[in-house]
Protein backbone atom coordinates (compact mmCIF):
# COMPACT_ATOMS: atom_id res chain seq x y z
CA UNK A 1 0.00 0.00 0.00
CA UNK A 2 1.47 3.37 -1.01
CA UNK A 3 1.07 6.17 1.47
CA UNK A 4 1.85 9.96 0.72
CA UNK A 5 1.85 11.20 4.35
CA UNK A 6 5.46 12.73 5.65
CA UNK A 7 8.04 10.39 6.87
CA UNK A 8 8.05 10.74 10.47
CA UNK A 9 10.81 9.74 12.97
CA UNK A 10 10.03 11.61 16.02
CA UNK A 11 7.41 13.96 17.98
CA UNK A 12 7.68 17.85 17.60
CA UNK A 13 9.81 19.63 20.62
CA UNK A 14 7.37 21.89 22.41
CA UNK A 15 7.66 25.69 22.02
CA UNK A 16 4.85 26.78 23.83
CA UNK A 17 5.61 29.12 26.56
CA UNK A 18 4.01 28.01 30.07
CA UNK A 19 2.67 29.84 32.78
CA UNK A 20 3.14 28.34 36.46
CA UNK A 21 0.46 31.23 38.64
CA UNK A 22 1.90 31.76 42.34
CA UNK A 23 0.38 33.76 44.61
CA UNK A 24 1.83 37.01 45.53
CA UNK A 25 -0.28 37.45 48.23
CA UNK A 26 -1.03 36.87 52.40
CA UNK A 27 -3.17 34.85 53.33
CA UNK A 28 -5.46 37.37 55.15
CA UNK A 29 -5.99 39.12 51.72
CA UNK A 30 -8.13 36.34 49.95
CA UNK A 31 -10.19 34.61 52.06
CA UNK A 32 -11.73 33.55 49.34
CA UNK A 33 -8.80 30.80 48.68
CA UNK A 34 -8.02 30.28 51.91
CA UNK A 35 -9.19 27.30 53.26
CA UNK A 36 -8.03 28.30 57.09
CA UNK A 37 -8.90 31.16 59.10
CA UNK A 38 -7.05 34.33 58.11
CA UNK A 39 -4.05 35.17 60.34
CA UNK A 40 -5.00 37.73 63.01
CA UNK A 41 -2.08 40.23 63.64
CA UNK A 42 -1.01 38.27 66.87
CA UNK A 43 1.63 35.73 65.81
CA UNK A 44 0.49 33.69 62.85
CA UNK A 45 2.88 33.33 59.91
CA UNK A 46 1.69 34.66 56.63
CA UNK A 47 3.16 33.18 53.69
CA UNK A 48 3.97 34.85 50.46
CA UNK A 49 5.03 33.46 47.11
CA UNK A 50 7.77 35.68 45.42
CA UNK A 51 6.05 36.30 41.83
CA UNK A 52 2.41 36.49 41.21
CA UNK A 53 3.60 34.72 37.78
CA UNK A 54 6.02 32.18 37.25
CA UNK A 55 6.98 31.73 33.34
CA UNK A 56 8.27 28.55 31.74
CA UNK A 57 8.79 26.55 28.54
CA UNK A 58 6.74 23.10 27.72
CA UNK A 59 8.92 20.18 28.94
CA UNK A 60 11.58 23.16 30.77
CA UNK A 61 11.98 23.87 34.44
CA UNK A 62 11.35 26.67 36.63
CA UNK A 63 14.04 27.88 39.00
CA UNK A 64 14.57 29.93 41.87
CA UNK A 65 10.90 30.56 43.08
CA UNK A 66 10.54 30.60 46.71
CA UNK A 67 7.90 31.72 49.89
CA UNK A 68 8.49 33.66 52.43
CA UNK A 69 7.37 33.30 56.05
CA UNK A 70 6.50 36.38 58.26
CA UNK A 71 5.00 36.75 61.26
CA UNK A 72 3.94 40.63 62.57
CA UNK A 73 5.23 41.77 58.86
CA UNK A 74 8.79 40.13 59.78
CA UNK A 75 10.65 37.42 58.19
CA UNK A 76 10.82 34.26 60.58
CA UNK A 77 12.96 31.52 60.50
CA UNK A 78 12.22 27.97 61.74
CA UNK A 79 8.62 27.84 60.44
CA UNK A 80 7.85 24.60 58.30
CA UNK A 81 6.11 24.99 55.02
CA UNK A 82 4.92 22.64 52.40
CA UNK A 83 4.67 23.72 48.98
CA UNK A 84 2.04 21.16 46.74
CA UNK A 85 2.15 21.19 42.81
CA UNK A 86 -1.10 20.14 40.75
CA UNK A 87 -2.47 19.85 37.13
CA UNK A 88 0.64 17.60 36.24
CA UNK A 89 3.50 19.91 37.25
CA UNK A 90 6.00 18.37 39.34
CA UNK A 91 9.28 19.12 41.40
CA UNK A 92 12.72 17.88 39.87
CA UNK A 93 12.91 14.75 41.74
CA UNK A 94 9.31 14.01 40.43
CA UNK A 95 7.02 14.77 43.72
CA UNK A 96 4.30 16.36 43.47
CA UNK A 97 5.38 17.72 47.34
CA UNK A 98 7.94 19.53 49.41
CA UNK A 99 8.25 20.14 52.40
CA UNK A 100 11.54 22.72 54.31
CA UNK A 101 11.84 24.74 57.42
CA UNK A 102 12.23 28.68 56.65
CA UNK A 103 15.92 30.05 56.59
CA UNK A 104 17.03 33.20 58.57
CA UNK A 105 15.53 35.06 55.82
CA UNK A 106 12.18 33.92 56.42
CA UNK A 107 12.64 32.02 52.73
CA UNK A 108 11.49 28.36 51.67
CA UNK A 109 13.39 28.38 48.13
CA UNK A 110 11.50 25.48 46.09
CA UNK A 111 12.78 22.84 43.85
CA UNK A 112 13.15 23.32 40.11
CA UNK A 113 9.77 23.01 39.02
CA UNK A 114 9.64 20.65 36.18
CA UNK A 115 6.91 21.79 33.02
CA UNK A 116 4.82 19.50 31.34
CA UNK A 117 3.97 19.33 27.84
CA UNK A 118 0.77 19.07 28.01
CA UNK A 119 -0.24 22.08 29.86
CA UNK A 120 -3.63 22.80 31.30
CA UNK A 121 -4.84 24.29 34.39
CA UNK A 122 -3.92 22.93 38.20
CA UNK A 123 -3.08 24.52 41.72
CA UNK A 124 0.15 25.26 43.68
CA UNK A 125 -0.42 25.86 47.55
CA UNK A 126 1.45 26.32 50.71
CA UNK A 127 0.69 26.06 53.89
CA UNK A 128 2.60 25.37 57.22
CA UNK A 129 2.11 23.68 60.26
CA UNK A 130 -0.13 26.31 62.15
CA UNK A 131 -3.09 25.42 59.11
CA UNK A 132 -2.72 28.63 57.32
CA UNK A 133 -2.66 27.86 53.67
CA UNK A 134 -2.72 29.88 50.61
CA UNK A 135 -3.88 28.15 47.00
CA UNK A 136 -3.22 29.67 43.55
CA UNK A 137 -4.00 28.68 40.34
CA UNK A 138 -1.47 26.34 37.68
CA UNK A 139 -1.70 27.64 34.30
CA UNK A 140 -0.11 26.80 31.20
CA UNK A 141 -0.41 27.07 27.79
CA UNK A 142 -1.82 23.39 25.99
CA UNK A 143 0.16 21.27 23.34
CA UNK A 144 -1.95 19.05 20.90
CA UNK A 145 -1.84 15.38 20.79
CA UNK A 146 -0.76 14.30 17.44
CA UNK A 147 -2.54 11.21 15.53
CA UNK A 148 0.08 9.20 13.62
CA UNK A 149 0.04 6.33 11.25
CA UNK A 150 1.81 3.27 11.22
CA UNK A 151 1.57 -0.04 10.18
CA UNK A 152 3.35 -3.44 10.27
CA UNK A 153 6.11 -2.89 7.82
CA UNK A 154 7.88 0.08 9.70
CA UNK A 155 6.55 2.79 8.12
CA UNK A 156 5.23 5.63 10.21
CA UNK A 157 3.58 9.24 9.13
CA UNK A 158 1.94 12.09 10.97
CA UNK A 159 -1.51 13.23 10.56
CA UNK A 160 -0.61 17.00 11.67
CA UNK A 161 -3.93 18.76 10.96
CA UNK A 162 -6.13 15.99 12.19
CA UNK A 163 -7.68 17.71 15.71
CA UNK A 164 -6.43 15.57 18.83
CA UNK A 165 -10.48 15.10 19.71
CA UNK A 166 -11.84 14.16 16.38
CA UNK A 167 -13.03 10.18 15.89
CA UNK A 168 -11.25 7.97 13.44
CA UNK A 169 -13.32 5.76 11.53
CA UNK A 170 -12.06 2.40 9.93
CA UNK A 171 -11.70 4.10 6.73
CA UNK A 172 -7.49 4.58 6.79
CA UNK A 173 -7.26 8.47 7.13
CA UNK A 174 -10.52 9.66 7.30
CA UNK A 175 -11.46 11.11 10.74
CA UNK A 176 -14.69 12.86 12.31
CA UNK A 177 -14.35 15.99 13.90
CA UNK A 178 -17.81 17.67 14.96
CA UNK A 179 -19.29 17.92 11.90
CA UNK A 180 -16.45 18.13 9.76
CA UNK A 181 -14.90 15.19 7.72
CA UNK A 182 -11.44 15.04 7.28
CA UNK A 183 -9.43 12.45 4.72
CA UNK A 184 -6.20 13.00 5.88
CA UNK A 185 -4.94 16.37 6.45
CA UNK A 186 -7.79 18.20 4.63
CA UNK A 187 -11.50 18.54 5.50
CA UNK A 188 -13.22 16.01 2.64
CA UNK A 189 -16.80 17.34 3.77
CA UNK A 190 -18.74 19.43 6.51
CA UNK A 191 -22.07 19.03 8.03
CA UNK A 192 -21.49 15.29 8.80
CA UNK A 193 -22.98 13.64 11.56
CA UNK A 194 -22.25 10.13 10.62
CA UNK A 195 -19.85 7.91 8.81
CA UNK A 196 -17.95 4.64 8.41
CA UNK A 197 -15.68 3.20 5.79
CA UNK A 198 -12.80 0.55 5.14
CA UNK A 199 -9.69 0.34 3.32
CA UNK A 200 -8.64 -2.92 1.10
CA UNK A 201 -5.85 -3.76 -1.24
CA UNK A 202 -6.95 -4.30 -4.91
CA UNK A 203 -6.24 -7.51 -6.29
CA UNK A 204 -3.83 -8.02 -9.07
CA UNK A 205 -1.24 -5.32 -8.38
CA UNK A 206 -4.73 -2.52 -7.82
CA UNK A 207 -3.04 -0.76 -4.84
CA UNK A 208 -4.89 0.53 -1.74
CA UNK A 209 -8.98 1.57 -2.45
CA UNK A 210 -9.83 3.67 1.00
CA UNK A 211 -13.69 4.23 0.70
CA UNK A 212 -16.41 6.14 3.01
CA UNK A 213 -20.19 6.80 3.57
CA UNK A 214 -21.25 9.48 5.25
CA UNK A 215 -24.70 11.99 6.09
CA UNK A 216 -24.20 14.97 4.74
CA UNK A 217 -27.19 17.02 6.36
CA UNK A 218 -30.03 14.72 5.58
CA UNK A 219 -28.65 12.21 2.34
CA UNK A 220 -26.37 9.39 2.54
CA UNK A 221 -23.10 10.08 0.09
CA UNK A 222 -20.36 7.75 -0.54
CA UNK A 223 -16.78 8.08 -2.03
CA UNK A 224 -13.63 6.79 -2.01
CA UNK A 225 -9.62 8.29 -2.24
CA UNK A 226 -9.85 7.79 -5.97
CA UNK A 227 -12.73 10.61 -6.60
CA UNK A 228 -15.35 8.03 -6.91
CA UNK A 229 -18.65 9.79 -5.39
CA UNK A 230 -22.27 8.89 -5.64
CA UNK A 231 -25.65 9.78 -3.17
CA UNK A 232 -28.02 6.70 -1.66
CA UNK A 233 -30.69 9.27 -2.33
CA UNK A 234 -33.06 6.20 -0.94
CA UNK A 235 -31.24 5.49 2.57
CA UNK A 236 -33.01 6.92 5.37
CA UNK A 237 -31.45 9.53 7.35
CA UNK A 238 -32.26 7.73 10.77
CA UNK A 239 -30.09 4.78 9.51
CA UNK A 240 -26.82 3.55 10.79
CA UNK A 241 -23.94 2.91 8.63
CA UNK A 242 -22.11 -0.32 8.50
CA UNK A 243 -19.00 -1.31 7.88
CA UNK A 244 -19.43 -3.36 4.70
CA UNK A 245 -20.08 -0.98 1.83
CA UNK A 246 -23.48 -0.23 0.97
CA UNK A 247 -24.80 -1.77 4.18
CA UNK A 248 -27.28 0.36 6.49
CA UNK A 249 -29.58 -0.55 9.51
CA UNK A 250 -32.98 1.54 10.04
CA UNK A 251 -34.99 0.28 12.97
CA UNK A 252 -35.60 -3.23 11.59
CA UNK A 253 -34.96 -2.51 7.96
CA UNK A 254 -31.59 -4.05 6.43
CA UNK A 255 -30.67 -2.08 3.47
CA UNK A 256 -27.84 -2.66 1.00
CA UNK A 257 -27.46 0.92 -1.09
CA UNK A 258 -30.61 2.13 -2.01
CA UNK A 259 -32.96 -0.79 -1.42
CA UNK A 260 -34.12 -2.66 1.59
CA UNK A 261 -33.00 -6.65 1.46
CA UNK A 262 -34.41 -7.86 4.77
CA UNK A 263 -36.77 -6.72 7.52
CA UNK A 264 -37.36 -7.51 11.41
CA UNK A 265 -33.73 -7.14 11.89
CA UNK A 266 -32.58 -6.90 15.60
CA UNK A 267 -28.51 -6.79 15.08
CA UNK A 268 -26.42 -6.75 12.15
CA UNK A 269 -22.58 -6.35 11.24
CA UNK A 270 -20.25 -6.23 7.96
CA UNK A 271 -17.71 -5.73 6.48
CA UNK A 272 -15.77 -5.38 2.81
CA UNK A 273 -12.77 -7.56 1.53
CA UNK A 274 -11.12 -7.11 -1.50
CA UNK A 275 -12.09 -9.86 -4.15
CA UNK A 276 -10.21 -11.29 -7.04
CA UNK A 277 -12.51 -10.23 -9.77
CA UNK A 278 -14.76 -7.60 -8.41
CA UNK A 279 -12.60 -5.45 -6.38
CA UNK A 280 -14.94 -5.11 -3.53
CA UNK A 281 -17.02 -7.58 -1.61
CA UNK A 282 -19.03 -6.51 1.64
CA UNK A 283 -20.61 -8.88 2.92
CA UNK A 284 -23.10 -9.26 6.08
CA UNK A 285 -24.13 -10.90 8.78
CA UNK A 286 -27.93 -10.34 10.85
CA UNK A 287 -30.18 -11.43 13.38
CA UNK A 288 -33.60 -12.17 11.96
CA UNK A 289 -36.31 -12.80 14.56
CA UNK A 290 -34.46 -14.89 16.77
CA UNK A 291 -32.12 -16.57 13.47
CA UNK A 292 -28.44 -15.37 12.57
CA UNK A 293 -28.39 -14.75 8.84
CA UNK A 294 -24.67 -14.65 6.74
CA UNK A 295 -25.04 -12.89 3.35
CA UNK A 296 -22.86 -11.07 0.30
CA UNK A 297 -23.51 -9.30 -2.29
CA UNK A 298 -23.00 -11.99 -4.82
CA UNK A 299 -26.47 -13.46 -3.59
CA UNK A 300 -24.61 -16.09 -1.52
CA UNK A 301 -26.20 -16.74 1.79
CA UNK A 302 -26.70 -19.43 4.67
CA UNK A 303 -28.11 -19.45 8.06
CA UNK A 304 -26.42 -19.91 11.44
CA UNK A 305 -28.78 -22.34 13.03
CA UNK A 306 -26.83 -22.68 16.16
CA UNK A 307 -25.57 -19.08 17.26
CA UNK A 308 -27.63 -17.96 19.88
CA UNK A 309 -29.63 -14.84 18.96
CA UNK A 310 -27.86 -13.00 22.53
CA UNK A 311 -24.23 -13.49 20.69
CA UNK A 312 -22.39 -10.42 19.65
CA UNK A 313 -21.06 -10.52 15.66
CA UNK A 314 -17.45 -9.64 15.17
CA UNK A 315 -15.71 -8.34 12.21
CA UNK A 316 -14.47 -11.97 11.39
CA UNK A 317 -16.34 -13.86 9.09
CA UNK A 318 -18.31 -16.17 10.93
CA UNK A 319 -17.05 -15.63 14.56
CA UNK A 320 -19.63 -14.32 17.35
CA UNK A 321 -18.81 -14.14 21.03
CA UNK A 322 -22.02 -14.81 23.30
CA UNK A 323 -21.06 -14.66 27.18
CA UNK A 324 -17.46 -16.45 27.38
CA UNK A 325 -18.13 -18.90 24.25
CA UNK A 326 -16.31 -17.87 21.19
CA UNK A 327 -18.29 -19.54 17.93
CA UNK A 328 -16.70 -19.61 14.39
CA UNK A 329 -19.86 -20.10 12.46
CA UNK A 330 -21.97 -22.67 14.26
CA UNK A 331 -19.36 -24.64 16.20
CA UNK A 332 -17.76 -23.16 19.78
CA UNK A 333 -13.63 -23.08 19.65
CA UNK A 334 -13.01 -22.01 22.54
CA UNK A 335 -14.54 -20.72 26.40
CA UNK A 336 -13.67 -18.72 29.13
CA UNK A 337 -13.51 -15.87 26.51
CA UNK A 338 -13.59 -12.36 28.29
CA UNK A 339 -12.49 -10.14 25.06
CA UNK A 340 -12.57 -11.23 21.51
CA UNK A 341 -11.48 -9.31 18.00
CA UNK A 342 -11.44 -10.71 14.33
CA UNK A 343 -11.09 -9.20 10.81
CA UNK A 344 -11.44 -11.49 7.57
CA UNK A 345 -8.92 -10.88 4.23
CA UNK A 346 -9.35 -12.12 0.85
CA UNK A 347 -5.56 -13.60 -0.19
CA UNK A 348 -3.55 -13.09 -3.35
CA UNK A 349 -4.85 -16.68 -4.43
CA UNK A 350 -8.75 -15.68 -3.84
CA UNK A 351 -8.97 -17.10 -1.14
CA UNK A 352 -10.32 -15.32 2.55
CA UNK A 353 -8.46 -15.98 5.90
CA UNK A 354 -10.48 -15.05 8.81
CA UNK A 355 -8.37 -14.52 12.24
CA UNK A 356 -9.45 -13.79 15.67
CA UNK A 357 -7.35 -12.68 18.86
CA UNK A 358 -9.51 -13.41 22.37
CA UNK A 359 -8.46 -13.11 25.73
CA UNK A 360 -9.05 -17.29 27.34
CA UNK A 361 -8.77 -16.21 30.99
CA UNK A 362 -5.69 -14.25 31.12
CA UNK A 363 -4.12 -15.42 28.38
CA UNK A 364 -4.42 -13.99 24.71
CA UNK A 365 -4.38 -16.17 22.31
CA UNK A 366 -4.82 -16.04 18.17
CA UNK A 367 -5.75 -18.25 15.59
CA UNK A 368 -7.52 -18.42 11.98
CA UNK A 369 -9.62 -20.21 10.09
CA UNK A 370 -6.84 -22.51 8.65
CA UNK A 371 -6.17 -24.37 11.97
CA UNK A 372 -3.27 -21.80 12.79
CA UNK A 373 -2.87 -20.65 16.54
CA UNK A 374 -0.67 -18.56 18.91
CA UNK A 375 -0.50 -17.41 22.14
CA UNK A 376 0.48 -13.75 23.06
CA UNK A 377 2.23 -14.50 26.10
CA UNK A 378 3.59 -11.22 27.17
CA UNK A 379 0.00 -8.64 26.31
CA UNK A 380 -1.75 -7.89 29.58
CA UNK A 381 -4.92 -9.17 30.03
CA UNK A 382 -6.04 -5.60 30.38
CA UNK A 383 -5.47 -4.90 27.00
CA UNK A 384 -7.91 -3.76 24.48
CA UNK A 385 -7.83 -5.76 21.07
CA UNK A 386 -7.83 -3.49 17.88
CA UNK A 387 -9.69 -4.30 14.77
CA UNK A 388 -6.11 -4.60 13.26
CA UNK A 389 -4.56 -8.16 13.70
CA UNK A 390 -2.03 -8.16 16.53
CA UNK A 391 -2.59 -4.66 17.77
CA UNK A 392 -3.92 -4.12 21.28
CA UNK A 393 -4.01 -1.02 23.52
CA UNK A 394 -3.06 -0.97 27.05
CA UNK A 395 -3.48 2.02 29.18
CA UNK A 396 -1.30 4.48 26.86
CA UNK A 397 0.90 1.21 25.58
CA UNK A 398 -0.04 0.38 21.94
CA UNK A 399 1.43 -3.30 21.41
CA UNK A 400 1.70 -5.00 18.34
CA UNK A 401 1.69 -8.49 18.49
CA UNK A 402 4.30 -9.02 22.07
CA UNK A 403 6.08 -5.42 21.87
CA UNK A 404 5.09 -2.49 22.99
CA UNK A 405 5.77 -0.02 19.72
CA UNK A 406 4.28 3.19 20.60
CA UNK A 407 3.66 4.72 24.30
CA UNK A 408 1.83 7.88 25.19
CA UNK A 409 -1.01 6.70 23.37
CA UNK A 410 -4.47 7.63 24.16
CA UNK A 411 -6.81 6.59 21.50
CA UNK A 412 -6.03 4.01 18.59
CA UNK A 413 -8.03 2.22 15.54
CA UNK A 414 -6.39 -0.62 13.18
CA UNK A 415 -7.29 -2.22 10.42
CA UNK A 416 -5.91 -4.87 8.16
CA UNK A 417 -6.11 -6.28 4.67
CA UNK A 418 -4.00 -8.45 1.75
CA UNK A 419 -0.86 -7.59 0.96
CA UNK A 420 1.05 -7.79 -2.26
CA UNK A 421 3.84 -9.59 -0.32
CA UNK A 422 2.82 -10.64 2.68
CA UNK A 423 -0.34 -12.64 3.92
CA UNK A 424 -1.68 -9.86 5.47
CA UNK A 425 -1.24 -5.83 5.98
CA UNK A 426 -1.80 -4.46 9.28
CA UNK A 427 -2.53 -0.48 9.75
CA UNK A 428 -2.99 1.45 13.30
CA UNK A 429 -3.57 5.40 13.31
CA UNK A 430 -2.90 6.33 16.99
CA UNK A 431 -3.38 9.57 18.98
CA UNK A 432 -0.16 10.54 21.06
CA UNK A 433 -0.29 12.54 23.76
CA UNK A 434 2.59 15.11 24.12
CA UNK A 435 5.56 14.18 26.03
CA UNK A 436 9.00 15.60 27.33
Amino acid sequence: MSHDIEQHSAAPSPTRRTVLAGAAWSVPVIAAASIAPMASASNEPVLTFDKSTYNGTACGTISGAYVTVTVNGVATAGKSVTTTLGGGYKFSDGTTTNTQVSGSDGRVSLPAISVPASGGTGTVSASSLSAVTATATVTASSQSATWIATDNLGWVGPLNQIPADATPTLAWGFFLHGTDLWSRDSIFATNVTKATGGTVELSNGGGSLTWVQYLEGSTWKAADNRGWSTTLSQIPASATPLDGWGYFLDGTNLWYKDAIIDTNVAKALANTNNHSTSNLYPWVEYLKGSTWIAADTHGWSTTLTQIPSTATPLRGWGYFLNGSDLWSFDTIIATNVGKASAGTIELPNGSSLNWVVYLEGSTWKAADSRGWSHTLSAIPSSAKPLDGWGYFLDGTDLWYYDSIVQTNVTNAVAGSMMSETATSYNWCEFLRAPSC
